[in-house]
């Protein structure tokens, strides 16, 4: 471990050499000043290429419908004239509706259609995940819906039961402009009771709308405290029946309820899991739960049990594994425990503070949802705010990795918090107050008193908080705080308030990308060089494309010559771009830092992207030019660039993980090096 300490320490002592040739040239932060247009938008949906829909107008002489621009100019679209522009839909859509009727807008084109719309994609996606079902033996030929009326249909496998409103999707929430994905839960045969792992019958999971679907029932892969080994251990699948109970740990996992997908991303699914742990050993000690009644268990119980329910985020892969009596499982499940009900599970404060956070996020927000625990919280709880046009704002999303979680209030502020999945080593709470813990036959509330020793560390896997930002709103505004910010394609959230717009950055900060007119307060985004923002119930709006090339037009310092000079960012025809100080001179072959951002000019003037070699030392700057920091993948190869950018090489730890990076800055993995072995994930196998 010495040679890897010294290995870093000279990483650092090089990333603190490039940094101080990096020019401390002035803050051009003016110059990413977005201009305004006139235009009233009561919606808007922002897409790739400069290309968006919006509903409203842009001059008297136009009428209020919704129109599409792919650029550079406007089209009525006169069969959406009378709906009402919704959300994002699928891999390309925008979402509208009138009354039952529903309507896709071609983001790519600008066609409408109502001949496959997101009710119809729904029905289809629950015909083809019945059909799939009926093949496996976990299922059966007596597969029934989850309502338990025997009809097996969207509304009852993808929407508990209850008739699904014409403004809605009842996708789940997160992957934006990504492909479909329903949580289902269907009933089976009641004398097969044995073979299945939840309450009543029921059998949980997640489906794309081609029916390709992923049980959610079986694997557990979570960790627990067996009182009998004296640590936590890994309890692999779920079950409701004593017969399960492992004979070496003591335990039982049983899944109470339906998993609740807080988001998704393009290969997982993040879902919340309910689960009882019944602990079996004779002095078995209640160690996390909430007060929500234990699972009733099928068999013979033993003679002495302590059954808690806790809740668990799970990491579940969309690609199919393995197979339980000809169902498909996951091919992978990671699960993370929301710890610290209360505050008084483990002694960790960063778990406390994720808990706190999540609750925040469902609980917290405009038109937000009214539980004391996350045992309670149901899937209709996190699709987000519904705003008056029927817009759905994510509460949860991944970034880089990380679980991001919104709270946005009205006349308040929109909050960020970045929690991470953690493997860490914490010793039990020993306060002795765990609140509102039941024994499995007992219908009691009451609290339990229980003590641990302060010096036993065990193993967790946890969600732990990492760091937070917020922004705030202005308090006189009768804007909602969900209308104020977005979530793009790429995970990040994104602000607009107080004539800014942030953006949540991987440290934790809300970052100022672009400063535009005070009076915007809604905001599109698709990514960082698309996004719509416009003042609700006003008449102006920006885009940033259209307000970079307005402020264009208005910027210019004129000289004691009275010669006007263009300053700040301009587009060339071939759309690369060129940088002007302050005095007018053009900035090239050198460092530039913009609204908070390192961007680097070449030496014709250009902005780079993609790799660039500045001396001896490699920086990555993205599609917008903009310096990255952190983990990057590029065309399938995992690169690390440090707090200045600058690529690393050898070792590296990355919060307590170690990782092996070589001479072209590749992240090495399932290899070799210096004798320590390195996994599938690159992370050094202790």
């Amino acid at each position: 471990m010495f040679k890897r300490a010294n290995k870093i320490t000279a990483l650092l002592v090089a990333a603190a050499s490039v940094m101080s040739v990096v020019p401390a040239m002035a803050d051009t932060t003016s110059s990413s000043r977005l201009g305004s247009k006139d235009g009233t938008i009561e919606n808007a949906i922002a897409y790739q290429d400069g290309k968006y829909v919006y509903q409203g107008y842009k001059t008297d002489d136009d009428s209020d419908s919704i129109y599409y621009n792919d650029g550079s100019k406007d089209k009525e679209l006169d069969d959406v004239s009378d709906a009402d522009l919704n959300t994002t839909y699928d891999d390309k859509y925008a979402f509208a509706n009138d009354g039952s009727d529903q309507y896709l807008v071609d983001l790519t084109s600008g066609d409408v259609t109502d001949d496959t719309t997101p009710a119809d994609d729904a029905d289809t996606a629950a015909t083809k995940l019945q059909t799939k079902l009926k093949k496996a033996d976990r299922y059966g030929d007596n597969v029934a819906d989850g309502a338990g009326d025997g009809t097996f249909s969207a509304a009852n496998v993808f929407n508990a039961g209850t008739e699904i409103e014409d403004s809605k999707t009842i996708t789940i929430p997160g992957n934006k402009f990504g492909d479909n994905w329903y949580a289902y839960d269907v009933t089976t045969d009641s004398s097969d009771a044995d073979k299945y792992v939840a309450n009543g019958n029921h059998l949980y999971g997640f489906t794309d709308e081609n029916g390709k679907y992923i049980d959610a029932s079986y694997t557990a892969n979570i960790y627990a405290y067996s009182t009998k080994e004296g640590k936590t251990v890994k309890i692999e699948n779920f079950s409701n029946n004593y017969d399960d109970v492992d004979s070496d740990s003591g335990l039982l996992a049983t899944l109470v309820k339906q998993p609740v997908a807080l988001t998704q991303d393009k290969d997982y699914i993040y879902a919340l899991v309910t689960v009882a742990i019944t602990d079996t050993a004779s002095n078995a000690k209640i160690t996390g739960g909430t007060s929500t009644d234990a699972a009733a268990l099928e068999g013979t119980p033993t003679d002495y049990h302590e059954t808690t329910v806790r809740t668990y985020v799970q990491k579940i892969s969309k690609t199919q594994g393995d197979q339980k009596d000809d169902a498909y499982l996951p091919k992978t499940v990671e699960s993370y425990e929301v710890g610290n009900v209360g505050g008084s599970e483990y002694d960790c404060g960063d778990a406390q503070d994720a808990h706190d956070a999540i609750l925040a996020a469902i609980n917290d927000t405009d038109a937000g949802a009214s539980v004391d625990s996350l045992a309670d919280v149901t899937q209709d709880m996190v699709t987000g705010t519904v705003d008056n046009n029927g817009i759905v704002k994510p509460i949860f999303t991944i970034n880089n990795g990380d679980l991001i979680a919104i709270k946005a209030k009205e006349n308040d502020s929109v909050d960020a918090v970045t929690i991470k999945f953690k493997k860490d080593k914490v010793k039990f709470d020993s306060d002795g107050n765990l609140p509102g813990y039941k024994a499995a036959s007992s219908t009691s509330s009451s609290e339990s008193s229980v003590t641990y020793d302060q010096d036993n560390k065990v193993d967790v896997y946890l969600l732990e908080k990492d760091s937070d930002d917020s922004v705030d709103l202005d308090d006189s505004s009768d804007v909602k705080a969900y209308e104020s910010y977005d979530v793009d394609v790429d995970g990040n959230v994104w602000v607009v308030a107080d004539g800014k717009i942030y953006k949540y950055t991987d440290g934790g900060d809300m970052t100022k990308v672009y400063t535009c007119d005070s009076s915007l307060d809604s905001i599109s985004a698709y990514d960082e060089n698309n996004i719509v923002a416009w003042e609700n119930n006003g008449d102006i709006y920006t885009t940033v494309s259209e307000g970079t090339a307005e402020t264009s037009t208005e910027a210019g310092t004129t000289t004691t010559g009275g010669a006007t000079v263009q300053t700040g960012w301009v587009q060339l025809a071939d759309g690369t771009w060129n940088l002007y100080d302050a005095t007018g001179n053009k900035v090239v072959n050198n460092w530039a830092i913009v609204g908070g951002t390192w961007y680097y000019l070449k030496a014709d003037g250009v902005m780079a992207t993609g790799w660039q070699q500045v001396g001896t030392t490699w920086y990555y700057l993205n599609a917008s030019g903009a310096m990255q920091t952190g983990w990057v993948n590029d065309n399938g190869t995992w690169y690390y660039l440090q707090s200045s950018g600058a690529m690393a090489t050898g070792w590296l730890s990355d919060n307590g993980t170690w990782y092996y990076l070589n001479a072209s800055g590749a992240m090495l993995a399932n290899t070799t090096v210096d004798g320590y072995v390195l996994g599938a994930s690159g992370a050094w196998i202790q």
